[in-house]
C-alpha cells in the first residue's frame, strides 16, 4: 500500500510474541509485533511496531461457528528520510464470521483501514471485504 510517496520494493522482517487464551466460548489473541522496514532508496531502515487484539466467540460449545473481532494498531517507532515517519501509521479494525473444521478456519467478513498519510497527501479509510483461510499444524 502507497502510505508515503511513489511505490518503492519494501523488505520487512519481524519478530513477534502471541498469547492465546481460551475462555470457555471465547477465544482470544494478544499479538505484539516489532517490524523493520528496509524501503528501496531511504535513509535506512525504520522500525514499527503493531499491535493486535483478537476474539473469536462461538455460538456453542460444539458450534463450528462464530464471530470473529479483532483491532490491530500500527505505530511507526524510528522515522527514515524519504520514508514513513515517527508516530501512528494505521488502524485495522475487523468483524466477520469465523468457521472452524478440524485443523481449518475459514473467515469472512468487513476490515476497516485507517492509513494516516503526512500532509499533503489526504489520510486514507479503506473498506475491505475480507476472506481468511488458517491451517494449524497438528
Amino acid at each position: 500500500m502507497d502510505t508515503f510517496g511513489p511505490y518503492r520494493d519494501e523488505q520487512r522482517p519481524f519478530q513477534q510474541l502471541l498469547v492465546e487464551h481460551r475462555l470457555g466460548l471465547v477465544s482470544l489473541v494478544n499479538r505484539l509485533r516489532a517490524e523493520q522496514r528496509f524501503i528501496a532508496d531511504t535513509g535506512g531502515a525504520s522500525v514499527r511496531a503493531r499491535h493486535m487484539v483478537r476474539a473469536v466467540v462461538r455460538f456453542g460449545p460444539s458450534s463450528p461457528l462464530g464471530v470473529a473481532i479483532s483491532d490491530e494498531l500500527f505505530v511507526t517507532l524510528t522515522a527514515a528520510d524519504r520514508g514513513p515517519a515517527q508516530g501512528f501509521d494505521q488502524n485495522r479494525a475487523f468483524v466477520g464470521l469465523n468457521w472452524r473444521l478440524n485443523d481449518w478456519q475459514l473467515e469472512l467478513g468487513y476490515m476497516n483501514v485507517f492509513v494516516d498519510r503526512p500532509a499533503p497527501a489526504s489520510d486514507r479509510l479503506l473498506h475491505a471485504l475480507t476472506v481468511m483461510v488458517v491451517f494449524t499444524a497438528p
